[in-house]
């Protein structure tokens, strides 16, 4: 090894890997196209996910893309690729990936890049090498920063990822520092790949995201946004949300949850249903319904994923709060909240000291109304309670309706002619 910028840099380690029967399959797969690359003195290499995920003894599948990169630069790829492709995507030309459309299955290929960051931006400024290594260097952590070399099945792991795999620890391949500073997003990377695999950062890594936590402010609320949700789908979220937590970069981005309140949420936020919807949810029980709709709009979340959370969380607070109690009060609750009282009832259930028994007596009630539950609507609508009453369309006519779903409310279902006899007699009051 020999010092570098922002660390060391080092000779590849190239080790023969034992090909389990995944990387059998995909370098069968490539070898048409690694035999056209090499016929005009390029390489071609497998990275990414797909390399890592071997390691882990998870087969890639075959719905997934295969990330490609190769020393070929953008148009010697395309001169490569064009005739065995169905199909080109150059959108990513200018940075380097050209797109392809195989034989049915999407691959990237990307010529092997450096990148510079400025202080004030994530985007970098790309720049095309030769070597793998240095691809590889700029890559997040080590697990990622691997390449498969095809059709040879040779390892290319000049930072000891396979190791760190192997020992469950999280570095990256240059200074943590140089990384997320020039990526802060990273930082939050590194929080998902704790919650996901299992993987322990070590301690200049945590140090780093303490240090430039700041630095999270130039990243996107939109990528932000992306990288809390993938963090919420990992086997142990708790894990990934305290690291977050201790480098004081989650009250970056979500304020609303303190030290104190994820102390209290760990447990239900792994125990919820592996869905990230479900798990933010647990994670802003209790907020201020306005301040969590705020939060939610300053993280780019869409319009309808705003009102089904505040939607959510307004039923789960009004069920443990005793709202539902009776029969009248069970049927508001229910056109109330509509589908989404089965998760508020998740909620509760898991988050309150006595929620197993609000719960339970919420469901009996509801199983004994059962069917009427369907329509929780009056009989009669708009224009037949305007020919009742002998009025025109008006303010008067909501009024009216409203009356109708309240009785609705309390007395249970009723027919047509009960609700008109009713109607008779509030229109006699009201006039």
């Amino acid at each position: 090894c020999r010092g570098g910028r922002g660390g060391r840099t080092c000779a590849p380690e190239r080790v023969a890997v034992v090909t389990p029967g995944a990387l059998d399959a995909i370098v069968a797969e490539t070898a048409a196209l690694s035999a056209s690359f090499r016929e005009r003195g390029h390489r071609l290499f497998l990275v990414g996910g797909a390399v890592r995920d071997l390691f882990l003894e998870h087969d890639p599948g075959t719905d997934i893309d295969l990330d490609l990169t190769t020393d070929a630069d953008p148009d010697a790829i395309k001169r490569i690729v064009g005739p065995v492709a169905d199909a080109l995507w150059l959108q990513g030309e200018r940075f380097g990936t050209i797109g392809a459309l195989i034989n049915g299955r999407p691959y990237e290929i990307t010529t092997h890049r450096s990148e510079v960051y400025d202080d004030t931006s994530r985007k970098p400024t790309v720049a095309f090498s030769t070597a793998v290594e240095e691809d590889l260097s700029r890559r997040d952590f080590t697990v990622n920063a691997m390449a498969v070399e095809l059709p040879f099945a040779e390892l290319i792991d000049p930072f000891g990822g396979r190791d760190d795999m192997h020992d469950a620890r999280l570095r990256t391949p240059l200074d943590p520092e140089v990384s997320f500073a020039d990526d802060p997003l990273r930082m939050l990377r590194a929080a998902r790949f704790t919650a996901g695999y299992g993987l322990v950062p070590v301690p200049d890594l945590i140090g780093a995201m303490r240090t430039l936590a700041e630095r999270l402010d130039i990243v996107s609320a939109e990528r932000v946004r992306d990288e809390l949700d993938k963090l919420l789908e990992g086997e142990v979220p708790s894990v990934g949300l305290a690291l977050l937590a201790d480098t004081d970069l989650l009250c970056r981005f979500l304020p609303e949850v303190d030290v104190d309140t994820l102390a209290r949420r760990s447990s239900t936020v792994d125990a919820m249903r592996n869905d990230p919807v479900a798990r933010l949810d647990a994670l802003l029980y209790g907020c201020d319904l306005a301040q969590v709709d705020r939060r939610l709009s300053a993280l780019r979340y869409s319009t309808d994923r705003r009102h089904n959370t505040v939607g959510v969380l307004r039923a789960a607070q009004r069920l443990a709060e005793g709202a539902v109690h009776d029969a009248p009060s069970l049927r508001r609750w229910v056109a109330d909240s509509g589908d989404r009282r089965l998760l508020a009832r998740e909620l509760v259930a898991l988050l309150e000291p006595d929620g197993p028994a609000i719960v339970e007596r919420s469901e009996a009630l509801e199983a004994e109304l059962g069917s009427e539950l369907d329509d929780l609507g009056p009989a009669l609508r708009g224009q037949e309670v305007m020919d009742i009453l002998g009025v025109a369309e008006g303010p008067v006519i909501g009024e009216a309706l409203g009356h109708l779903q309240q009785l609705r409310f309390e007395r249970g279902i009723m027919t047509a002619a009960q609700e008109r006899t009713a109607l008779e007699t509030w229109w006699q009051r009201r006039t």
